[in-house]
């Protein structure tokens, strides 16, 4: 008892004194620090507790509650064989349903937009660079148009008329020598073989021009010849032109009497490469290229038994006299 109070303090402490257990009022919470009261239990005794109107938590499934969960459409009545059997194949039930956190009943444009569209509102898909695939075209009941002014409407005749004006622009290809101004560039292949060249016509003096200062070199591939002035003399290390004459394959031989009277001993021939004359005669040969000789207007004068060769490359007619009238010329023109 204390203070005269009628109600009674138990204090409980251990055997030394030392450890007092704390007791708080019930509306009083405990605190970390208040010693607590250890109390075993003997395993030879055993402790009854009833549980029959202990509360259930709050949200705890019943009898009855799982009896209105195994009615709903969500789920069936009964497991079959232990398990929960779900029909995939069935469709979604009308209402708001989801899948994966997608609301399939509220999908923005333009994944909820059906048919043809404008390209703002439409859905882009890309087609696989490995795609083995085919994709088919409609060919719009064979009126299939493409949006450019380089190819036509519509096929005709069964092929693809195409504006080539419109791809080489202003010069469109045509056949026939144009000038170049009105031609499509043309260059030739790397590997293109020989291309064979036709020179039209002949050059000849009236249709040649000066060269002026440009320069011209003779050469064979290897080799270029020296050019030089006729003041410069030259030296034996100069690169030499070798020029190979056309030689004589064949020989005409004619004799022609002796004439006091110019008669002709050659005519004129531009295949002839040379000639040569023999007198064989007594009297003096007077000899002259060209026409009409005398022994006043002659080229040479070959003596009795005499013999000359005419200049190779001389061409032209050849007239003879002699200083009397015996015996003849011996002629051989070579060819």
């Amino acid at each position: 008892m204390s203070g005269g109070s009628t109600t009674p303090i138990v204090v409980i402490a251990s055997e030394d004194g030392t450890a007092i257990a704390t007791v708080l009022p019930a509306s009083t919470a405990a605190v970390a620090t208040d010693p607590a009261l250890v109390v075993t239990v003997s395993p030879n005794t055993a402790i009854a507790i009833t549980a029959a109107a202990l509360p259930l938590p709050t949200g705890a499934a019943t009898e009855a509650t799982l009896a209105t969960r195994a009615a709903a459409a969500q789920l069936p009545v009964a497991l079959s064989g232990g398990r929960l059997d779900v029909v995939v194949g069935a469709a979604l039930p009308a209402g708001a349903n989801n899948i994966g956190g997608v609301d399939v009943l509220t999908v923005p444009a333009p994944l909820s937009t059906t048919g043809g569209g404008a390209e703002a509102t439409a859905l882009r898909v890309t087609i696989a660079n490995d795609s083995t695939g085919l994709l088919s075209v409609d060919d719009n009941g064979a009126s299939l148009t493409v949006d450019t002014t380089q190819l036509p409407a519509a096929l005709v005749g069964g092929r693809l008329d195409e504006n080539v004006g419109a791809w080489f622009g202003s010069t469109a290809p045509t056949v026939g020598s144009k000038a170049s101004v009105d031609s499509v560039p043309v260059v030739i292949a790397s590997d293109q073989a020989a291309v064979p060249v036709t020179v039209s016509g002949v050059a000849t003096a009236a249709n040649q021009t000066t060269l002026g200062n440009q320069t011209t070199k003779i050469n064979d591939g290897s080799n270029t010849a020296a050019v030089k002035a006729a003041s410069v003399s030259a030296i034996a290390s100069d690169p030499a032109v070798a020029v190979a004459p056309r030689q004589a394959a064949t020989a005409t031989l004619t004799n022609v009497a002796a004439s006091v009277a110019s008669v002709a001993l050659l005519a004129a021939n531009a295949a002839r490469i040379g000639a040569t004359i023999f007198n064989d005669s007594n009297a003096r040969l007077y000899v002259k290229f060209g026409a009409t000789a005398t022994t006043t207007s002659y080229t040479v004068r070959v003596a009795a038994d005499g013999y000359y060769e005419a200049p190779f490359g001389y061409t032209g007619s050849v007239d003879g006299i002699w200083s009397s009238a015996n015996g003849s010329a011996r002629v051989t023109e070579l060819i």
